[in-house]
């Protein structure tokens, strides 16, 4: 199942007798936007031993109806995905890259704040050859992003805010047989701007 149907779905659900019901009903208003972020992500945890912050980007693409309900201004299909890339510390060639994208993502705003609780799937890319790792997983994980959107102008806003990763933890063997974890925790900062009608 696509699970941005699913989301759509559960979303339309949580508001029936609500009042969204009867705005859906009667001709909504479309409406869309496009985030793009970039910022720095901080490992976190055990993976501090081993990685460097490093850059990371985020993208957001919504289309759906704007609905007439507290704390929601719209239903609909969304897409968030976040990159980030690392050096190895201590002068170890590799690398670790993380890919991440929604699962289910409950976005909620206060006035220029915002808040977003939800599920995510993350692609960690990892290469060791010190240590002859060199391995790709899929993992869930949970994700918090909490920050603040300035409009200037009817169309157009500065973003910046934080994003935490929770991902479930993934242990591989090295070559002397030591555990070393590789998929874990990450704290990002980004800044951006948001394109929306």
């Amino acid at each position: 199942m696509n699970c941005s149907f699913f989301r759509f779905f559960l979303i339309s659900a949580l508001f029936m007798g609500t009042g969204a019901t009867k705005a859906l009903a009667e001709a909504p208003k479309a409406t869309a936007q496009l985030l793009m972020e970039a910022g720095k992500a901080s490992p976190q945890g055990k993976l501090r031993d081993y990685l460097k912050p490093g850059n990371a980007y985020h993208l957001n693409i919504f289309g759906g109806a704007k609905v007439d309900v507290k704390f929601v201004g719209a239903v609909g299909l969304g897409w968030d995905f976040t990159y980030s890339e690392h050096a190895l510390k201590n002068d170890v060639q590799g690398h670790y890259r993380r890919f991440s994208w929604d699962w289910f993502h409950l976005p909620l705003g206060w006035g220029l704040f915002y808040v977003k609780p939800g599920l995510s799937w993350v692609l960690t890319n990892v290469k060791i050859p010190e240590l002859q790792i060199e391995e790709s997983s899929i993992r869930p994980e949970l994700m918090l992003d909490v920050g603040a959107r300035l409009g200037l102008g009817e169309n157009f806003a500065l973003t910046g805010g934080g994003h935490s990763e929770w991902a479930w933890l993934d242990t591989e063997k090295t070559a002397a047989g030591k555990d070393l974890h590789i998929t874990g925790n990450f704290m990002s900062w980004f800044a951006g701007v948001m394109l929306y009608f």
